[in-house]
């Protein structure tokens, strides 16, 4: 009884240490990184810098026609305000400020650019996507501090777009014919990825079983599409995994560069991201599977530098910092402890360096003022989430 004992408390004990603890180093890190581009973000030194924020926009350099990357300021915004309410001495003065830039970005962006019928940004069904996500993540993390107008009006719009990303055949039709009415779109992996984890945090956010259910619907096309029509797209596995968590596959979901189908290392980091998201709200463990055949493609492929060697793929052929938030949620909520060791020199070489960079230069990247929300902002979610305050 003695020798059993002791042996259910060592593979107790194991099993939390797998589980990994945030990185105090890395978390610091990352809130710092935040505070400081937000700065640089919003500020307008001189009548010659291309990036500012004001009443609600932030003016973007390249960006005019991708309103919804300012989505991504305002959710790292949020993010960082809730962190440091719960964990960080802040001045109440930039609490504030925090508050308020994510609240006026959001509220103008539904006034300005969502269209009666719930598409975002004149018929442009990624962008609708793109723009509710961060939308549904702002609602979540600020949630207990927004008025009721505010939380309604909020989650009006999110349901709006969810509906016209029905109606569109972006999402499953249950009152249409067949799969998804008429076996719907399979635009890409990363995509479809991204619209179940809107459809799962609209779940969240409303409680509705039809979202649930439609959570479902999503996750089985996103990695196993109609074989008639959708034969070539969904997930592949370069390496079957014995393990249920996926830590000892390899895999990727197929993204479609118009002369090539298949695997594209640029967007499966992007899906990495998507998915990191994802997993730190819902911890479905289909998801921390996905998430581990995404990084044991993409490991190999990154050099000393944290460079990814993303040439060649379906849609890009570049090489890219391998900056995807992804590695510390693995680490930290997944039981990724191989992780852990690296987390601090991935931050160094290529989170800091890539969002900091575009911060203090005006790279005008659209995808990187995006990754501010929807990645840099994850690693404070994360630690959140660990500690059972998200």
């Amino acid at each position: 009884m003695i020798r059993k004992s002791f042996f259910c408390v060592l593979a107790l004990i194991c099993s939390v240490v797998a589980r990994g603890e945030p990185d105090a180093v890395v978390v610091a890190k990352a809130a710092k990184l935040l505070d400081e581009s937000l700065t640089l973000l919003a500020t307008k030194t001189d009548d010659k810098d291309t990036q500012w924020y004001e009443n609600g926009v932030w003016n973007f350099r390249n960006c005019e026609k991708h309103w919804p990357v300012q989505g991504g300021p305002a959710t790292a915004a949020a993010v960082l305000w809730k962190w440091r309410a719960q964990k960080v001495a802040a001045t109440e003065e930039r609490q504030q400020w925090l508050h308020k830039v994510a609240v006026e970005t959001f509220d103008r962006a539904i006034a300005d650019h969502l269209t009666s019928e719930g598409c975002f940004d004149e018929h442009r069904t990624p962008a609708t996507y793109f723009f509710a996500v961060e939308l549904a993540t702002t609602w979540l993390v600020l949630k207990d501090s927004l008025d009721e107008a505010t939380r309604t009006r909020w989650r009006e719009a999110l349901e709006k777009m969810v509906d016209f990303l029905i109606k569109s055949g972006n999402l499953p039709n249950a009152a249409g014919r067949g799969w998804k009415a008429t076996d719907g779109f399979y635009t890409n992996g990363n995509i479809e990825l991204g619209e179940a984890e809107l459809v799962y945090l609209t779940w969240k956010i409303t409680g509705e079983k039809k979202y649930q259910d439609l959570f479902e619907l999503q996750w089985k096309h996103t990695l196993s599409p109609s074989p008639e029509r959708w034969k070539q797209f969904g997930l592949r596995l370069t390496k079957e995994p014995t393990r249920d968590d996926g830590a000892d596959g390899a895999g990727y979901l197929v993204e479609d560069g118009g002369k090539r189908v298949g695997f594209d290392g640029d967007y499966t980091q992007f899906s990495l991201t998507v998915a990191g998201r994802l997993y730190a709200f819902s911890r479905d463990p289909r998801v921390l599977r996905l998430m581990n055949l995404f990084i044991n493609t993409l490991l190999p492929r990154t050099d000393e530098k944290w460079v990814l060697d993303a040439t060649d793929g379906s849609r890009h052929s570049l090489k890219f910092p391998f900056s995807s938030s992804g590695l510390a949620v693995a680490s930290w909520l997944g039981g990724r402890a191989d992780l852990t060791p690296k987390l601090v020199e991935q931050f160094d070489k290529a989170i800091q360096p890539m969002f900091y960079g575009n911060a203090l230069q005006n790279w005008g990247t659209p995808g990187v003022y995006r990754g501010y929300g929807c990645d840099v902002a994850v690693i404070l979610l994360a630690d959140m989430a660990a500690k059972q305050q998200l």
